[in-house]
Formats: structure tokens, sequence, C-alpha cells
């Protein structure tokens, strides 16, 4: 079967009612994103379907599933705002695995970790701190000062001293 033939079946399930048969599709379509065109269709079903499908389920697997890329990568981090902890701790997992802190600006890098860490859900915080302690900081090279300079300490004094806090939790030694 042409890989056109299961494309074009899987968008049409990907709007499917029934939000399990959405979830299906879009695992089924992760290997026939093309995150060089920014006209990709199946990024294009990702992202409408990120942002707003009804389902946190469906949400949560377009969320796992897109490629990252500088058309996405702002539907992506706009999880961190989910109403559902499900996507939330989702959203710090892919992150941690994913995406180079590099590629969002101090803001966003900021916000993440301050809406993540402070996060009323206690799985959301610990994906949060897994995030920093072993995805940004093994980035650094295990270098806290290092992933503190990439969060420009003094833009945001709190939100550092939260992210120092969380890595001394997560028995980060912190040279000062």
């Amino acid at each position: 079967i042409p890989a056109q033939n299961i494309s074009e079946a899987m968008l049409k399930r990907i709007k499917d009612k029934v939000p399990v048969v959405r979830v299906q599709a879009i695992n089924a379509l992760s290997r026939l994103q093309d995150p060089s065109d920014l006209d990709c269709p199946v990024i294009a079903e990702y992202r409408q379907r990120l942002t707003c499908d009804g389902s946190p389920d469906v949400r949560k697997a377009a969320l796992i599933q897109v490629a990252l890329n500088k058309a996405t990568i702002v539907d992506v981090v706009s999880r961190a705002r989910d109403v559902k902890d499900v996507v939330r701790k989702a959203l710090y997992a892919v992150l941690k695995d994913k995406l180079d802190l590099r590629a969002l600006s101090i803001q966003s890098r900021l916000d993440l970790v301050r809406d993540g860490l402070n996060d009323r859900c206690d799985d959301v915080r610990v994906s949060c701190a897994k995030l920093v302690s072993q995805g940004w900081l093994e980035l650094m090279q295990r270098d806290p000062a290092a992933l503190l300079d990439m969060l420009d300490v003094e833009t945001d004094e709190k939100t550092c001293q939260l992210v120092a806090d969380t890595l001394l939790d997560q028995g980060v030694c912190v040279r000062v």
C-alpha cells in the first residue's frame, strides 16, 4: 500500500468523532510527517489536534508525536497551560527528550519552568523537575551555573532560585 493512500486514510480518521480513533490515527501518521515541509498536511493536522481538540488523550498523542520545528514549537510550548494535568505532564517529558533549550527564548524557558515547578499537580512538578535536572542540565554538561546562565538569572531571580532549589532537591550540587 503506497504511503500516500495510508496518509489520506489516516488524515480522514484524525477527524473522526471518536477520540480513540483520532489517537490511533495520530500514532499511525507519525512516520509520515515531514518537519522540513512547512506545509506538511500531517503536521498541520497535528497542530490542529494539539491546540483545538476537546479530548486530552488526543492532545497528548499529538504532543508526543509531532515533529518539532519552528512552526510547531509555539503550539507545543502552549500546552504548559493546558487544562488537563496529563497533557501538561507529557509536555515536560516531550521537551526533556526532544528539545534543546537553546531553541527557546529566555522568556519561554523561564515561563516553562515557572509554570511547571509551580503547577498544582505533583506529577507535572515532578516531570518539570526532570526536564530541568535530567534534560537541560545534561545539555549544559551537568554544570548548574551554565544552566542558570541560560535562564538569565538577572531577568527573573525568583524563577532561577526555584530552579536552583529543584536542582538541590534532585541531588545536584549547585556551585556558588
